[in-house]
């Protein structure tokens, strides 16, 4: 019973005090999301930039290949 007399007041002075830590924590943590998202919009960017030359390369050179095939037939 003294126990539970000395735990529940302890708890209820550092309730306040946790909840400020978390608070802060949660701040620091979106702000790392923000970040995070901001670099990933920007590598998505860049990825499709990537697929849409490789794809164009490849057109390229199927219609070179295209080209060149009826000039090696007899």
């Amino acid at each position: 019973m003294i126990l539970f007399l000395v735990f529940v007041p302890l708890l209820a002075l550092l309730a306040p005090v946790l909840a400020v830590i978390l608070v802060q924590k949660n701040k620091k943590h979106k702000a790392e999301i923000d970040a995070l998202t901001v670099s990933n919009i920007a590598l998505s960017n860049q990825l499709s930039e990537s697929q849409e030359k490789l794809a164009q390369a490849i057109r390229e050179r199927s219609e070179r290949e295209e080209k060149a095939a009826p000039m090696t037939l007899p």
